[in-house]
């Protein structure tokens, strides 16, 4: 019985991947974000107000959805793609 090689991907590919602007790379693995009209309404919503408080007290800086974000020191082969940053 032949078993399937799973493939690893890396940060590197997900980057060159032309279609990548709903998928997340966890542990290794390509994971679609669900994504949906409401979703997309309450993205808007907090992405704006939060820009217009950043922008206005010059805090921050507002980021969407289609930024990767890889921060985990202990996991290099996650990337997650949060609805709105901030940094």
């Amino acid at each position: 019985m032949a078993t399937a090689e799973v493939k690893t991907y890396t940060p590197a590919d997900l980057l060159k991947m032309p279609d990548s602007s709903n998928i997340e790379l966890v542990h290794g693995e390509l994971v679609e974000k669900p994504v949906s009209a409401l979703s997309a309404l309450i993205e808007i919503e907090v992405s704006t107000k939060l820009k217009n408080f950043c922008d206005a007290h010059k805090v921050a800086v507002v980021l969407s959805s289609t930024n990767g974000i890889q921060c985990f020191p202990d996991e290099p082969n996650k990337v997650r793609k949060p609805d709105v940053s901030v940094f």
